[in-house]
């Protein structure tokens, strides 16, 4: 979404290029989804710690 919207865009040909543009960007970034998988397991065991409960305060 940053990369998307860092400058306006004026028309839906100029947000699909920039769309495009950003996808590349995190297609070509190595690892990009790796903090993504760490953050998502911590939740779990979080969560299965807690029985299920609230468990944002673990976090």
């Amino acid at each position: 979404k940053s990369l998307v919207y860092e400058t306006p865009v004026y028309d839906p040909e100029q947000l699909l290029a920039k769309i495009l543009a950003a996808s590349d960007v995190v297609r070509e970034t190595p690892g990009i989804f790796e903090r993504v998988r760490q953050s998502f397991v911590g939740r779990c065991n979080a969560c299965i710690e807690c029985g299920g409960r609230h468990f944002e305060n673990l976090l």
